[in-house]
């Protein structure tokens, strides 16, 4: 337990160390980041089973998972706040509502047991991370980037890439972040990054419970 806690503490430090130094101009910078980011993620779901989602954190009762995760969606919120294009709240407000639907009708049809109020700690968890962090992070930061140095193809599908590989913990996991990166970088493309954190954020509300 004491070697968890210590990883915790090392991770947050050189994330805390990388987020000093990043611009957002700086693709590399960013990269490192997040890659720091994704490793200690990681390190903690292999560490803590119960903290693949705070859904599994309450209903496990896992107060020391909690404590690790902490620093993690602390620094992916700091890396949001330092996202410079503007979002508009009406447009990500209305693609949100289009995904919460689109992801009660595939609950329906795949679930026979619906648990409101795991959705809805859902809602106000976990489901913030993947909607805004991780929709910030790959279709704005590294699509903007990858696509104004190699053109929009390369962003499409390099971001999915690295989408992907910050999933590493299953195999099946990453293939399928691949297969969603790749959607979310043309929807991105066509509709705007405000389409992407909504129906992310819809989405994720029932999948991560």
């Amino acid at each position: 337990m004491a070697d968890a806690i210590y990883l915790s503490i090392a991770y947050a430090l050189a994330t805390l160390g990388a987020l000093s130094v990043i611009k957002t101009n700086d693709l590399t910078g960013i990269l490192t980041f997040y890659a720091l980011l994704t490793a200690y993620k990681t390190s903690i779901i292999m560490l803590f089973p119960n903290a693949s989602s705070w859904v599994t954190i309450v209903g496990s009762g896992d107060a020391v998972a909690a404590a690790a995760l902490m620093p993690f969606y602390a620094l992916a919120a700091v890396l949001v706040l330092k996202y410079d294009k503007v979002i508009s709240v009406r447009r990500l407000l209305l693609y949100a509502l289009i995904g919460v639907l689109v992801g009660a009708v595939l609950v329906q049809a795949w679930r026979t047991q619906i648990n409101p109020v795991y959705y809805a700690m859902s809602a106000a968890t976990f489901s913030v991370y993947g909607g805004f962090c991780e929709e910030v992070f790959f279709r704005g930061y590294v699509m903007d980037e990858l696509s104004s140095r190699y053109g929009k193809l390369v962003a499409l599908f390099g971001q999915a890439v690295l989408f992907g590989a910050s999933h590493p913990w299953n195999p099946f996991v990453a293939i399928g972040a691949f297969a969603l990166g790749t959607a979310l970088g043309a929807v991105r493309l066509y509709l705007g990054l405000e389409a992407c954190i909504g129906l992310h954020y819809g989405l994720n509300i029932f999948t991560h419970t």
